[in-house]
């Protein structure tokens, strides 16, 4: 996705190591805010000239990352107490002509205070989803080591 759905291309491998070393350091500094303090996460969202947060392409972003591995994603979309924690990503990474998913979208003016109210909530879901996939290693950790009992 980040490359246009193609390989990469680099000049040199100097420029391919300084490129993916970037991004890997973003990745463990997510991780890191995650998994120690995530209260401190610090996600890059856009910002109009008007100076307000602009969420959706941050929330559309994770979702086209979700869509890629579907199944895999499928056991929190499944769990009757967590499934809402991807709902403010499903509204505010769904586009009007192209929703995720066939329900009615929100009225306008719901959508307008969602959108004000995006990133804190958004800053809420992500550190409960982590949770969530955390909790489940666990618990095949455990159960792995228990003969699958």
């Amino acid at each position: 996705m980040i490359w246009g759905c193609d390989e990469p291309e680099f000049d040199t491998l100097d420029e391919a190591n300084a490129i993916l070393g970037t991004i890997m350091a973003r990745y463990n500094e997510i991780l890191g805010h995650l998994e120690t303090a995530p209260d401190t996460l610090d996600p890059v969202f856009l910002e109009a000239p008007e100076g307000h947060v602009i969420v959706t392409d941050w929330a559309a972003g994770f979702m086209d990352v979700v869509l890629l591995r579907a199944k895999a994603w499928a056991p929190i979309l499944e769990d009757e107490d967590r499934r809402a924690l991807m709902l403010p990503l499903l509204l505010l990474g769904s586009d009007a002509e192209q929703p995720l998913f066939d329900a009615a979208p929100l009225p306008d003016d719901e959508m307008e205070k969602l959108l004000a109210v995006g990133a804190d909530v958004l800053m809420e879901a992500i550190p409960a989803i982590y949770e969530f996939w955390q909790d489940r290693i666990t618990v095949s950790v455990a159960a792995a080591a228990h003969g699958g009992t």
